[in-house]
């Protein structure tokens, strides 16, 4: 190699020490800093307490509408809010399934942290969600025995039949609906099975509900396809099936 002047050989220099000095020294990237904290694990199922043969019958065998999938979402109480936890777990059964999640948790009495567990249920398939209501633990700390805690409820069920103004059983071709006790999303359809004739809700039980439906009659959005809301306030008891007639006028 030929170098012309002086500064092209301070600058051959410079270079050839850099490279040397950085194969002598390879960059090493921080590794990622250790898992910390204290720990309490939460055991327990997740399950529909119901008896009635009507209910049993569309969650399980025959119809087979219960359970397809379920999460487990834990979140600190007052006064350590902000602290979450979240589990996927599988569903081999439709009305009652395991799981465990792990949760911070405090060293003594003082530190202690309290949680609520809710459980995302997927129904039908994955076309409904139920969403359980909130189940409180006491303060926690940390310790080698897991807490049970079983997130159980009763539930009611909807059925709504489609019909026109004449009375006259109809199909639809889509749908969507939610279900609120008070504030809270408690059911949620996310897609209904098109051309069906009624639908089962699985409900939360004994509290009002306010159920919106959204539903689509025809197949193509551009020429015959009429779109209908609904709206029912009711209350449904543990382990009754509630039928009620849906009208698209």
């Amino acid at each position: 190699m030929h170098l012309s002047n002086r500064s092209d050989r301070i600058r051959w220099t410079f270079a050839t020490l850099t490279v040397a000095l950085l194969a002598a020294c390879p960059l090493r990237l921080p590794a990622d800093p250790p898992v910390e904290g204290h720990f309490r694990r939460i055991t327990g199922t997740v399950r529909f307490d119901n008896a009635d043969a009507t209910i049993l019958g569309r969650l399980r065998a025959p119809a087979s509408e219960g359970m397809s999938s379920l999460s487990v979402r834990a979140t600190s109480l007052a006064p350590n809010a902000g602290l979450t936890a979240q589990v996927d777990a599988p569903a081999p059964d439709r009305v009652a399934n395991p799981y465990q999640l792990s949760v911070r948790a405090g060293t003594n009495a003082a530190t202690a942290v309290a949680y609520g567990l809710q459980a995302i249920v997927w129904l039908d398939g994955d076309r409904e969600v139920f969403y359980t209501r909130t189940f409180e633990t006491p303060p926690l700390v940390e310790a080698a025995a897991p807490l049970p805690l079983d997130l159980a409820e009763c539930a009611g069920m909807v059925r709504l039949q489609f019909m026109d103004a004449n009375g006259t059983p109809v199909t639809v071709a889509g749908g969507t609906g939610q279900v609120y006790a008070g504030t809270e999303l408690r059911t949620q359809v996310l897609s209904l099975a098109p051309g069906s004739g009624e639908n089962h809700l699985v409900v939360p039980a004994g509290v009002e509900l306010l159920i919106n439906l959204q539903l689509q009659r025809g197949a193509d959005p551009y020429r015959d396809q009429i779109n209908h809301t609904f709206t029912l306030v009711t209350n449904v008891p543990c382990d009754t099936v509630l039928t009620v007639p849906v009208v698209l006028r």
